[in-house]
């Protein structure tokens, strides 16, 4: 009889064990479970912060292109006037010439970044498709080149050198030559944007 109870305790004993591993390992699987949700939906909701932001700074950027475009071709037809009354003249006093005839105007508006910072920030580009991951970061990196040649562009523009009768012609050709790479970087840009924007909805 004793023999009996013992058997009974310890079958007892082995399977309250038993109930307690299993309700541990449960709680545990559940708390992953809930964990992988909200990192999913952590990321989920960064996607499309970041699709939001990246379509709005496409069109920023494609705008601007077409303004910048336009502006380019009437730059180089005043620049070509400018050139021929300048190098026919002896005056040295080209500054009110240049100002009057040339239109000193580059469009450039600033382009976000908020969402990409906020995603880095919160942790959840590590639960993002690491494909997506790396052409976001590419295109991030090439908005930050965009930001920068811009601020180039500006500056040349307000060069000293474009006033001046013996640099006039080198400073303008130079320029044009940074213009040009501009819509080079520009170009690339809106190419990777809408390749980040083909990536997210595939994923979808």
């Amino acid at each position: 009889m004793k023999e009996l109870k013992k058997k009974i305790s310890v079958s007892q004993l082995l399977l309250e064990m038993f109930s307690v591993i299993f309700a541990i390992l449960l709680a545990l699987a559940v708390n992953e479970w809930r964990t992988v949700r909200a990192n999913e939906n952590l990321a989920d909701e960064a996607l499309k912060k970041i699709k939001k932001e990246i379509s709005s700074n496409l069109e920023i950027v494609k705008k601007t292109l077409e303004l910048n475009r336009n502006i380019k071709e009437r730059q180089k037809k005043a620049f070509i006037n400018i050139r021929k009354e300048i190098l026919s003249s002896s005056s040295d006093n080209i500054d009110k010439q240049i100002r009057l005839k040339f239109p000193f105007a580059f469009m450039t508006e600033p382009v976000k970044k908020t969402a990409w910072n906020s995603a880095n920030l919160t942790h959840a580009v590590e639960y993002l498709d690491f494909n997506i991951v790396e052409v976001l970061s590419s295109t991030y990196e090439g908005q930050e080149r965009y930001s920068r040649f811009n601020e180039k562009i500006l500056e040349k523009l307000s060069s000293p050198g474009l006033f001046k009768k013996e640099t006039m012609i080198s400073e303008f050709q130079s320029y044009f030559m940074r213009l040009e790479m501009y819509f080079q970087i520009t170009e690339s840009l809106i190419e990777n944007y809408e390749l980040c924007l083909k990536k997210i909805d595939a994923q979808k």
